[in-house]
């Protein structure tokens, strides 16, 4: 009987800092900016990232072992928290949809 395969954990996938973002002052509304993910000094994965207002779009490709590469944007709206302290300001995901570029 073949071994079925196993599901992918939040560890196998890549992860976005929004707040390290605001820091070093990428979410200026109509910005548009490279963001790459590398291992051991070698680029592993990019995005690009479209800001807005209130949101920002996230252009990739993506692609499965079996098929084509796709163009995609997934666009994610933004809420801003309170800054009480410079330490505490940042944003909170509120929702996101994808779809085909």
């Amino acid at each position: 009987m073949p071994r079925r395969a196993e599901r992918n954990t939040t560890d196998d996938y890549r992860s976005i800092d929004v707040r390290r973002w605001q820091r070093d002052g990428l979410l200026a509304p109509a910005r548009y900016f490279q963001w790459s993910w590398t291992r051991d000094g070698e680029r592993t994965a990019s995005i690009g990232v479209r800001v807005h207002a209130e949101s920002v779009t996230l252009i990739y490709t993506h692609s499965r072992w079996d098929s084509d590469p796709r163009a995609m944007e997934y666009a994610v709206s933004l809420e801003r928290t309170p800054c009480y302290y410079a330490s505490a300001c940042g944003f909170a995901a509120l929702h996101a949809n994808a779809a085909d570029a």
